[in-house]
């Protein structure tokens, strides 16, 4: 029992050491270079001055919805603003590694049943993978928002856990993690639908049903700042929300073809170039095809756990968000986001569809689309291991195929630290 503590702890230990190794490589530049970095509108007004209860529409430390945030802002009161501004940048992408690295690491264990190199050694590449790419780092430029992204992956393998392992325990991590991805109205939303929605494909197994009741309470305490900052703020909200909803319901999401958003990058098309050959452009395909081709051959062990329901999220968020897409050389036309915006433009839910841009619902895709892609990766090199021995070398040497193609199709990241390349 002391040696397995002491491996944990020797594991968190390096893991910590891993992640802020990562988040200085990938930010480097931004990091050494003096002076603010730009974050649009990422500045709380409410971190410059003492705490009030509210003032002017702006939420102060008493009611701030953004719980793991809370570090990066109470540090504001203590160290200069230029190193909380960079601090505010590289938080998110330290959070995005560790919580990419454990919820990897569980899905593996789980569905191998193993704990050997590949149980370390898969979760650290992709942990690394998820927070290098563009659609990670497109977040970053928002603390809040590229913290859920961060924790969204923890989020998902909390979930599995709480309905392998019913029971009061599983109940209050639940309430915990969702509280940590709680992390503005739409991570509340996002947090809040996710779970249902799992607790619904859950629905015939009582006993999960059970600890999401329990951990329903549990959750409302934990976060009754929020609730009182959705019920003082409320008005402020959607006064904002609507004149947002004005200028981004109907921006031109005609430009989303279906395969840019399997990579995550439907986002900012047209507005940044990212593949300059046609080299680029099928390297970045190619992690979205493994994960969809490699659910679909171990679906038989994978739907031992959640896997097929994260698949049904990622696969569902990307058809959504879709303009069009191309089977066969023809090409169809979706347009969803257009057909949902009009039906509700004249009813009450569209005071509320400023949560629903689909700029920010893509805040689900990245984590979604890593977490299966590291499930797959550790399954795969299992029943290569188990079942295909001769053939070890060969799949090794595919899956570093895979992730040298992701990671160049990623270079963005690395040239400028933003996804951008600026």
């Amino acid at each position: 029992m002391e040696t397995r503590k002491k491996k944990a702890y020797v594991e968190v230990l390096l893991v910590v050491l891993l992640a802020a190794l990562t988040t200085f490589s990938i930010l480097w530049k931004t990091i050494l270079s003096p002076g603010l970095i730009y974050v649009r509108d990422s500045y709380p007004q409410l971190i410059s001055t003492p705490p009030q209860l509210v003032s002017d529409g702006v939420i102060n430390l008493l009611f701030i919805m953004d719980n793991p945030d809370l570090p990066v802002y109470l540090s504001s009161y203590f160290l200069p603003s230029e190193i909380v501004d960079k601090l505010s940048y590289a938080y998110p992408v330290f959070l995005g590694f560790t919580s990419m690295y454990f919820s990897v690491k569980y899905f593996i264990r789980k569905l191998t049943g193993k704990v050997n190199i590949t149980t370390y050694v898969v979760p650290a590449v992709t942990a690394f993978m998820f927070v290098a790419s563009p659609s990670f780092m497109y977040f970053t430029y928002w603390l809040d928002y590229s913290t859920f992204v961060a924790l969204y992956p923890s989020l998902l393998a909390t979930l599995d856990y709480a309905s392998t392992k019913p029971g009061y325990k599983s109940a209050i991590l639940l309430a915990l993690v969702a509280s940590l991805t709680t992390t503005d109205p739409r991570g509340f939303a996002y947090t809040a639908l996710t779970a249902l929605a799992f607790t619904l494909y859950k629905v015939r197994d009582y006993k999960f049903v059970k600890t999401f009741l329990l951990a329903v309470p549990i959750y409302v305490g934990l976060n009754i700042r929020t609730f009182g900052s959705l019920f003082l703020q409320g008005s402020v909200y959607n006064g904002l929300g609507t004149s947002i909803e004005v200028q981004q319901l109907w921006l031109n999401y005609y430009t989303y073809p279906f395969l840019y958003n399997l990579r995550g990058v439907g986002v900012y098309r047209p507005l940044v170039t990212f593949y300059f050959n046609q080299y680029l452009y099928l390297f970045s395909l190619l992690l979205p095809a493994f994960v969809v081709l490699g659910t679909a051959y171990y679906f038989g062990k994978l739907r031992k756990s959640s896997i097929p329901f994260i698949l049904l999220v990622y696969i569902g968020i990307v058809v959504v968000e879709s303009s069009t897409i191309t089977l066969f050389g023809k090409t169809f036309t979706l347009d969803l986001v257009y057909f949902i915006n009009n039906a509700l433009v004249n009813t009450p839910a569209f005071t509320y569809m400023w949560i629903f841009l689909p700029t920010y619902v893509e805040e689900v895709i990245p984590g979604a689309l890593f977490l299966l892609a590291g499930t797959i990766m550790g399954v795969f090199i299992d029943d290569v291991s188990t079942y295909h021995k001769k053939f070890q070398l060969l799949a090794v040497l595919f899956l570093v195929f895979v992730v040298t193609a992701q990671l160049t199709s990623s270079f963005t990241s690395f040239n400028g630290g933003d996804y951008s390349g600026n």
